[in-house]
């Protein structure tokens, strides 16, 4: 069973006046806050690409476990299980990253505030981008913690 309290309130005292401040910092506050969808929807739309590029596959998947290029382009359901775990997992981490960052997000916000959350956001989301671009070729592992970088960054922002 539930119970409900009401409370009276004096409408008298309600503040009804505009806050001062400029409504172009708003807005600017407001375009970098929601970026963190925009990075989301935008990472997951280019990483499909990515993953089919000829320059991605020569360098992560020809030459893993003695794989050849035909291997490696071949059509979804024939490509090697190694290279299909790898794809999955690659897209997977960046997924659990933003999770863990979004639940970091929040104590970063009631912590330090919104401007701390954006700045760390946004820093973390490139320092994960610059180290999927400058991973050194066949390092695996290295790329799944960029990515989970990544996803720390795009979750802290959401």
């Amino acid at each position: 069973m539930t119970a409900s309290v009401m409370i009276p309130v004096d409408r008298h005292t309600l503040d009804t006046e505009p806050t001062d401040g400029s409504r172009t910092y708003a807005i600017i506050v407001c375009m970098f806050a929601s970026l963190g969808g925009f990075f989301f929807g935008y990472d997951q739309g280019v990483t499909s690409g990515v993953l089919i590029m000829d320059s991605f596959l020569n360098d992560y998947c020809v030459g893993w476990h003695n794989f050849t290029y035909e291997e490696c382009t071949r059509s979804t359901s024939d490509l090697p299980g190694e290279w299909t775990t790898f794809t999955v997992w690659y897209n997977m981490v960046y997924n659990l990253g933003c999770l863990v960052g979004a639940l970091i997000g929040g104590y970063v916000a009631d912590k330090w505030g919104r401007r701390a959350t954006i700045f760390s956001a946004g820093l973390l989301f490139c320092i994960g981008t610059t180290w999927v671009c400058l991973n050194p070729a066949q390092d695996h592992g290295l790329m799944y913690i960029a990515r989970i970088v990544q996803g720390f960054g795009v979750g802290n922002s959401s």
